[in-house]
């Protein structure tokens, strides 16, 4: 008589006595690739009736893969060591930023977020204001608060460059260089750089460890980035910015407003799932407050303003106070100490010309 377990194996005896075993679909696993799917649908339903055509930004891409393959080719980091939060399901994808899936609809998904901040405002508009609100921010703020001459710019977490393209519009005299850790978003940046035929730079790094002298930026932005980490690599990010900045020089995060976000979602148990499932780190990022980070992180005169109906963006600037070390026993969901100070070796100047083209 067959016996069943606890565990969802079942054994199957054949008429000679030899073991098969099956593993047991997790009813679980099915459902939730079925919603997501539903969910994936209707995301990109709405977007395209917002005005975003989502399918032809999608197929341009795929019609030109094998020449965005060559940039991943000859400008990914094959040394690279990601984190083990970066190789984790993101954003709906099983392989998070770590496929050409997620990263043709980059544009598309990025548009999509600004589209429904106005009423009556078409996503290219949307997106407009919403990147020109923060540059503007960031203007005056340097206006008031340091006397710096903005010559050098870093983008981290630069995506696929759509960020990156906003900075270097407003800081058309700067040299602006954009760093992502997915090879797959950074090989579309490059693709869209040389299409484009502009002056940005592109590097394949980890922001927790930038192979790039001390002090060489004088601003550094994060855009839509450190809601999508672990708290304690953020503040491995915020080190390695603060690093990175020369005396005086500024960091901008434009990200979401946590009260925002959830008071958007509130009532909606649909989108509160479909969004909470698909940033494993929200709940981190709603728990913390980034402007008290920044300061533990060395950062002074730190301001936040609202930015848009659901982001905020936070500058402060760097002084020559030594960094704080924050109770480490708060952070669950750490890789690795964000104040290891090992730096990687072969550290290049900057600008490399040679990182882009």
């Amino acid at each position: 008589m067959m016996r069943l377990l606890k565990n969802p194996i079942i054994f199957l005896l054949s008429p000679f006595s030899t073991v098969h075993c099956f593993k047991k679909p997790n009813p679980r696993i099915l459902v939730d690739q079925n919603i997501k799917a539903n969910a994936k649908k209707w995301f990109i339903k709405r977007a395209e009736k917002s005005g975003i055509p989502w399918t032809q930004f999608v197929n341009t891409y795929k019609n030109n893969i094998e020449l965005i393959q060559s940039y991943k080719d000859k400008y990914e980091n094959t040394s690279l060591v990601y984190p083990n939060y970066y190789l984790q399901p993101f954003h709906g994808y099983d392989s998070g930023n770590m496929d050409w899936d997620s990263a043709v609809e980059v544009k598309s998904a990025t548009y999509s977020i600004s589209s429904r901040y106005w009423k009556n405002t078409d996503p290219y508009t949307a997106e407009q204001w919403m990147r020109n609100n923060a540059t503007n921010s960031i203007q005056s703020y340097l206006s008031h608060q340091t006397d710096l001459t903005v010559k050098t710019i870093m983008d981290m977490g630069s995506s696929t460059g759509i960020s990156t393209n906003y900075l270097q519009q407003a800081f058309p005299e700067s040299t602006v260089l954009g760093v992502e850790l997915s090879p797959y978003f950074l090989s579309i940046a490059l693709y869209e750089s040389d299409h484009a035929n502009d002056n940005l730079h592109y590097l394949h790094a980890n922001a927790e460890h930038v192979p790039l002298p001390d002090g060489c930026f004088d601003m550094i932005t994060c855009q839509f980035l450190l809601h999508e980490v672990p708290y304690y690599n953020t503040l491995a990010i915020l080190k390695e910015a603060h690093r990175l900045l020369k005396v005086d020089g500024v960091l901008a995060i434009l990200d979401l407003t946590p009260n925002s976000v959830k008071a958007r979602l509130q009532g909606n148990l649909f989108r509160q799932w479909a969004f909470e499932t698909t940033e494993p780190h929200i709940h981190d990022y709603y728990n913390h407050d980034m402007k008290q980070t920044m300061y533990e992180c060395g950062f002074e005169s730190v301001v936040q303003t609202k930015n848009d109906p659901l982001n905020s963006l936070w500058i402060g600037k760097k002084t020559g106070v030594k960094i704080q070390t924050p109770k480490l026993i708060k952070y669950r969901h750490a890789e690795e100490s964000p104040f290891d100070s090992r730096r990687k070796s072969n550290l290049c100047p900057f600008p490399c010309p040679s990182l882009r083209k």
